[in-house]
Formats: structure tokens, C-alpha cells, sequence
């Protein structure tokens, strides 16, 4: 490095070991001598070489794993700055993105400014790069903040201000919200800062006033003939017991400010202040005062004409209560018992624990943390609800790193979404669950396209807690009937009125809307919906198709294929049609179209229906100039009372056969010239059956 001609080939080296520090013990050990050597040779370097070429090889150290190549880096970055000063460090440290490197960054320059006042030349660049910061995750926006705290000691509010207002009026929403959260916390303390010097207590004129001389008391005592008694500042109950007036005159000398007097009425309800009048101010009575002995005392009006008391236990609850017997009992804010508070208060600092743990960097601790935390869902599940939205956004953090955490995750949120929590799982936001929902079915995807046995592994885990979650979220809205997983429950709050089918209809509907295709979640979505489905045709049959009234243009529905197959499932059980329904449109055929005419003329029979024709087959018009032949309609007799059930069934047939023809057609591209004649004129002779 002394050399400029190997200069480039030292740093290239350097290069090297840190890309390579976290492959064994070996390179460990020689990164960490490395790191320690040259932190050595720059508090002896005087020349001036290029110091900017070491920042970026040495900030890279910072997100090793192991705690001593961390402190012989941070070592070297002090010694680096103390030459060439903390401005060669702030280019470097704002183009890094990586979250565990911010965070060590953070950290090191919080100490820094703390330790150090240092005149910083790039100002704004670096507070701007700190504001963003408070909207990445929790463990890097509580050391952002802190930051930010020390920056403000170090350079005041005011060069601050301009960079937040800036931000402030920026479209980030969560920037702004964080700068408003962090700046309101800076006003409070420099408030309470402000308030303490404004409050400070005042000392009494009587701790102000000057001792009295004792001796000088003493020997004019003497003097007057009188028995010695001891003297303090203070009136003792021996002095005050004395005539009122001579207790003011004598103790008024011995200090030059008030001394206590009992008021007028005091007086004349008590007399003097003595032994017995502190005795009748005391729930028990002074004849039945018991000593140490378990003996009892009788006064003097007590050992003429009665007999001594036996030392039993006396109802206290016939004398008067103290006035300051309310600040005895131990009251809170919570309306709990002391004991339960301190329980209290105990868990809540226990889970601070174990989320600190599940937020550090290194594996083990993480792994010991997710142990505790499950250790604590099981015995003290209710202390974590004050806490569960910081709780939940740790847990999303997480879900960043290595697959070998999917399974304690995992088993901690199915432990979390449990039946016999709920309580805790309906304290999350709604915006945490959709937060969740969409970090977990992300994992998710990754994880099935991954081929490895460990990904496969980590994706039932995955499934399995977000169908868990997908019960207590309302992206699918199942009225809590779900829960149980019982069919007769549900069936039971159709019939009672508690779920209305129509409004059910909308909302799985409502369902497919905003999900995006990415998101690998049909698997436990669709678990939920054909089984409520299922149980809306078992209630209400043929009938359930009358529902669809809140859905716009209910046959382009989402809804409208599972409700149709589910109906054409128990059809075909109750009269035992071999009728061929399966989920992927594109395998229908011509063949369907008899088989679900014939299902759909038999059941019309029973429960008629009218149903909207599609929007497409309205739009094509008959521009045939040919007349329609008898054999081209399905039937040629109708009569005035099942016109309208045939047309309905027709057309209700006719839909259905309409979207998996688009499909059919493309996948059969020989024939896709007779196909499309043959629909044509199967429109053809459906418009002219409408107008005729």
C-alpha cells in the first residue's frame, strides 16, 4: 500500500479475502489479521495515497458474520477517519443497499457522531440518506432513528429542517408518516426539557433558615432554673404536648419559620395534641390496643365497672376509615391487581426479548428465539396482544432469509392463528394479515419453483399457515363460519338468516378481483370457496343461481363456473348421470352441450329461470338472407306455456357452450375454419328463434 506502483494490486487482494470471508475459519482468521494490520498502519501513516479505494473493502467486513472480523473493521473505518475524516465514508455508505450492512453502518455512525463532535463537509447527502432509512424494515429504522438523534446533538435542528421538509412534501407515503412520528418524539423531549428548567422546586424557607446555637440554649436553660430536656430542630411529640402557648414561644425561637399549630377546630374537637388524642385517630379503639405480646392495654376509663378485654380480633369495620387510606391500596392504570401488573410487565419485557433475538443477525439466536416465542404462544398467549402488530412485522422481516427458518416461522404463526387463540389473531390489523398474505405467498412461489427437497418441504409448511390466516383475513369473507369447519354449522346459519348467500356470492366474487395472478394461492383460497359453495347448493339447490342479483353481470362472474360445476356435482350424485365436469374449460366439447340441455330442460321443469343473455351473443346479428329450416331448430312445437322455459334453457345452454368454444377453437388449429362456421350458425339460428 506504501507503494504506489503495488497499490492497485494491494487493494485487488484485499478484494479478494473479503468476497471470500465467510467460506471457512481459515479466511476468517486471515481477513480478521488482515483487517487488524491495516488498521495498525493507518494510525502511523502520514503520507497521503488513496483512501477512498479502501472505504468500499472495508464497509463490506461489516456484514460478516463473525463479531471479530466486524470489530477490527469497525477499527480500521475509525482509524480511516480520524486521517482522512468522516467525508470520505459518506459516498460509499449511500450507495449501499444491502440491509445488514445499513444496519452495522447505522450503528457505527451513531457511535461516531455520539463519541466525536466532527465537522461533516456532505451534510444533506447524509441526512437525506438517513431519512430513507426510517422506511425499510424495524431493526434498521430504530438505529436510523437513533442516528438521526445523534446527528441533531451534533449539528442542531435547525441545518436539519430543510432536508425534512423536503421529504415531507415528497409521495412517499410511509417516508412521510415515519419523519412525522420520529419528529413528533423530538418535540416532546425538547419540551420536557423546556418544562423541567421552567419547574424546578423551590427549597422552603425553613431548611433556608440558620441552625440554632444549642449551647447558647443550653446555658440559658441553666440560667433559668429549669430542667434540661433535648432539643432538635424539629418539635417532638414531648415538646408539643405542652401548653400551646409555650410551645410557641419557645420553639418559635429555636427555628425562625413556622412550626406546626393544630387549627382552631382541631382544638376544640381534640385539646392538646398528646399520646391519647393520637390513639383515638386510629381505626382501633385505645382501650383495646394490643401490645407486642398479644396482651391487651385498658385505659383508665376502662378499669372502673368493666371487665379487661381477652385480646380477640376487632371489627374494624365499625370505626371510621383514614383519609389517606386510598393511596395505601396499590392502584394502576390497568385496574389490575399488583401482582397481576408485575406479571404483566414481566411478559411484556420477556417478549421484547425474544423479538430482539428473532431479530439479531446470526442464525443460532434466531433459531433460539422462534423456541421461545412458541414456548410463550402456548403458556402466556394474552401478554402478547398489546405487542402483536410489532410482533407480526418482525415476523415479516424475516421472511427474507434462508428457507432452513420456514419451518419454525411457520409453526409459530399456525400456533399464533390457532382456534384457541383468536383472541390474539383478531388483534392484528387487517393490513398486517394482507402484509403476511402476500411476504408468505410470495415464499411460497419461490419455493414451488425450486426443485430441491428442502423448498418442497418448506412449501406444505407455508401452505398450511396461510390457509390459517386466510380464515381470520377478509380478503375471502367467511363470517367466522369457517372456523369450525363443520358443514351443518353453516348450513344452520343459512337457514337461520345469520349468512345471506347473497351477499356471500359477492364477496367470493369480490374475492378473485384484486388477486394477482403471482400470487400462488389457489390451493388454499379454492379450499375455502368450493367448500362453502358446496354448502350454498346443498341449501338451496336450482335456487341458488336467483342469487347472483349483487354481482355485476353475474355469468362473466368468477363465482359463476365453480357454482355452475358444484350444482352439475350434485346433479349428477342425486340422479346418477355420468356427466363430465371438470375445472379446465378448454377440454369441453360439443359432446357437453346435449348432456348439460338435457340436465338443464329437467331441472327447468321443477324451478324455471330466466337468465340474462351474454353481452357477445347479443351483438351478433342474423346476416343470413336464407331462411332458417325446420331441421336447424332444436325444437319445432311450442307451445305457450314452455316457450319461455325452452327458450331460457336454450340460452342458458347456449352460454355455456359459448366461452369453451373460444378456447376449444384455438387449441384445435386443423379445424378451426368448420368450427367456426358451425358457430356461426348456431348463432344464426338462436337469433332468429329470439325473434321469432
Amino acid at each position: 500500500i506504501k507503494k504506489p506502483e503495488r497499490h492497485s494490486k494491494a487493494i485487488s487482494c484485499l478484494d479478494r479475502f473479503v468476497s471470500v470471508a465467510g467460506l471457512g475459519s481459515i479466511i476468517s482468521q486471515i481477513t480478521k489479521e488482515l483487517l487488524t494490520w491495516l488498521s495498525d498502519h493507518l494510525k502511523n501513516e502520514k503520507n497521503n495515497f488513496n483512501k477512498q479505494s479502501l472505504v468500499s473493502s472495508v464497509l463490506s467486513c461489516l456484514k460478516d458474520h463473525d463479531r471479530n472480523i466486524k470489530e477490527a473493521a469497525k477499527s480500521c473505518l475509525d482509524n480511516l477517519v480520524s486521517i482522512a475524516g468522516l467525508g470520505c465514508i459518506i459516498v460509499p455508505l449511500t450507495k449501499e443497499q444491502d440491509p445488514l450492512l445499513k444496519k452495522e453502518l447505522l450503528i457505527w455512525l451513531s457511535d461516531r457522531l455520539n463519541n466525536e463532535k466532527t465537522n461533516l463537509p456532505k451534510i444533506q447527502l447524509l441526512i437525506s440518506y438517513i431519512l430513507s432509512c426510517l422506511k425499510d424494515r424495524n431493526g434498521i429504522r430504530e438505529v436510523a432513528r437513533s442516528c438521526l438523534n445523534s446527528l441533531v446533538l451534533d449539528i442542531g435542528l435547525a441545518r436539519i429542517i430543510p432536508s425534512l421538509s423536503k421529504n415531507l412534501n415528497s409521495d412517499d407515503s410511509l417516508l412521510r408518516k415515519e419523519i412525522l412520528v420520529w419528529l413528533s418524539d423530538r418535540l416532546k423531549d425538547e419540551d420536557k426539557k423546556n418544562n423541567l428548567k421552567n419547574t424546578l422546586p423551590t427549597i422552603s424557607p425553613l431548611f433556608i433558615s440558620k441552625k440554632p446555637d444549642l449551647n447558647s440554649v443550653k446555658n440559658r436553660k441553666r440560667c433559668e432554673g429549669k430542667k434540661m430536656e433535648n432539643f432538635s430542630i424539629m418539635p417532638t411529640i414531648k415538646v408539643v404536648s405542652k401548653d400551646n402557648n409555650v410551645c410557641d414561644d419557645k420553639i418559635s425561637k429555636l427555628s425562625h419559620a413556622s412550626v406546626f399549630k393544630p387549627s382552631v377546630s382541631f382544638t376544640q374537637n381534640t385539646g392538646s395534641y398528646t399520646m391519647r388524642s393520637l390513639a383515638k385517630r386510629s381505626t382501633v379503639p385505645p382501650s383495646k390496643v394490643c401490645t407486642n405480646n398479644g396482651q391487651t392495654i385498658t385505659s383508665s376509663s376502662n378499669k372502673s365497672g368493666k371487665k379487661k378485654s381477652t385480646g380477640k380480633r376487632i371489627d374494624t369495620s365499625k370505626y371510621p376509615i383514614p383519609t389517606n387510606f386510598e393511596h395505601i391500596k396499590a392502584t394502576n392504570s390497568y385496574g389490575i391487581s399488583p401482582k397481576e401488573q408485575s406479571t404483566y410487565e414481566h411478559d411484556s419485557e420477556l417478549l421484547k426479548i425474544i423479538i430482539s433475538k428473532i431479530s439479531d443477525v446470526e442464525q443460532q439466536q434466531k433459531i433460539k428465539g422462534f423456541i421461545e416465542l412458541k414456548k410463550f404462544l402456548i403458556n402466556s398467549h394474552e401478554s402478547i396482544i398489546p405487542h402483536v402488530d410489532m410482533l407480526i412485522n418482525v415476523l415479516i422481516d424475516q421472511m427474507q432469509l434462508s428457507y432452513k427458518q420456514f419451518k419454525p416461522l411457520c409453526s409459530n404463526l399456525i400456533l399464533l392463528f390457532s382456534e384457541e387463540r383468536q383472541s390474539l389473531a383478531f388483534a392484528i390489523s387487517q393490513e398486517l394479515l394482507e402484509q403476511l398474505l402476500s411476504k408468505l405467498a410470495h415464499c411460497l412461489n419461490q419455493c414451488l419453483k425450486a426443485d430441491l427437497e428442502a423448498e418442497k418441504q418448506s412449501s406444505k409448511y407455508l401452505e398450511y399457515s396461510m390457509l390459517k390466516i386466510l380464515i381470520n383475513s377478509n380478503r375471502i369473507t367467511i363470517y367466522s363460519t369457517i372456523g369450525n369447519n363443520k358443514q351443518v354449522f353453516v348450513q344452520k346459519n343459512l337457514k337461520d338468516g345469520i349468512l345471506l348467500p347473497n351477499k356471500l356470492l359477492q364477496d367470493l366474487n369480490n374475492f378473485f378481483i384484486p388477486t394477482s395472478p403471482t400470487e400462488n394461492i389457489d390451493k388454499t383460497s379454492l379450499y375455502i370457496i368450493k367448500f362453502l359453495i358446496s354448502e350454498l347448493v346443498k341449501s338451496f339447490g336450482r335456487k341458488i343461481f336467483e342469487h347472483l342479483d349483487l354481482i355485476d353481470d353475474p355469468f362473466r362472474s368468477h363465482v359463476f363456473p365453480l357454482l355452475l360445476d358444484a350444482y352439475c356435482e350434485k346433479e349428477k350424485q342425486h340422479a346418477n348421470y355420468k356427466i363430465l365436469v371438470s375445472g379446465n374449460s378448454s377440454n369441453c366439447s360439443y359432446s357437453n352441450f346435449q348432456t348439460k340441455n338435457y340436465l338443464f330442460s329437467q331441472t327447468s321443469a321443477k324451478s324455471p329461470i330466466i337468465f340474462k343473455v351474454p353481452a357477445q351473443i347479443n351483438e351478433v346479428q342474423c346476416t343470413s338472407s336464407e331462411s332458417v329450416s325446420s331441421t336447424s331448430l332444436p325444437n319445432q312445437d311450442y307451445s305457450s306455456e314452455s316457450y319461455e322455459m325452452d327458450v331460457n334453457t336454450f340460452s342458458q345452454s347456449l352460454y355455456e357452450l359459448y366461452e369453451p368454444m373460444k378456447h376449444y377453437l384455438d387449441s384445435r388449429k386443423h379445424d378451426i375454419e368448420r368450427s367456426k362456421q358451425n358457430l356461426e350458425n348456431v348463432l344464426a339460428n338462436f337469433n332468429c328463434l329470439k325473434r321469432s
